[in-house]
């Protein structure tokens, strides 16, 4: 957890993300907290985690992200394919742990929703694989969000405009 002095938690600190059928990858979890270096062969994923970083903290449109136009699929094309596609972004905040849920249902509208962590819970890889998926395919977004529910995590209202997503995670 990123700190900036004892005990003092930065407000919305990106700690991991979480892919989970998002550009092109089936699963992957990444850390991000601290001091973070990204290195690889060309196409390892080191840009498709960066543009990821960028889309957290409010850069949405394609030629924030570094993608020509015309060129390559969308931001929400190429990482939310599938209804079943999801980034999921671990941060802390005055409250605690705290995901942020992208995804899609249908169409090309990206949503949004906020799950706050069980208080005084840690949830590990193998817990956060657990809840995402069943007999190995993820879960489509409904059956997601029951199961977080059922292990005591709190969700906010589903969110549709990358705006209300802004004010809730800058707390406007």
């Amino acid at each position: 957890m990123s700190k900036t002095s004892a005990n003092q938690i930065t407000q919305n600190a990106l700690e991991e993300i979480t892919f989970v059928n998002a550009a092109s990858l089936p699963y992957a979890h990444v850390q991000v907290d601290g001091n973070t270096l990204f290195s690889g062969r060309n196409g390892a994923g080191k840009t498709t985690i960066l543009r990821a970083v960028l889309y957290f903290y409010g850069a949405y449109r394609s030629e924030q992200l570094g993608i020509s136009r015309g060129k390559k699929k969308r931001f929400e094309e190429y990482y939310f394919g599938a209804t079943n596609s999801y980034l999921i972004y671990r941060f802390a905040n005055e409250y605690g742990p705290v995901w942020a849920i992208v995804y899609k249902t249908s169409g090309v509208k990206v949503k949004y929703r906020f799950a706050t962590l069980p208080k005084g819970e840690e949830i590990d890889e193998a817990r956060i694989k657990e809840l995402l998926f069943k007999e190995g395919v993820a879960k489509e977004s409904k059956e997601l969000f029951n199961s977080l529910v059922g292990a005591g995590f709190e969700l906010s209202p589903v969110l549709t405009s990358s705006k209300e997503y802004k004010q809730v995670l800058y707390g406007q």
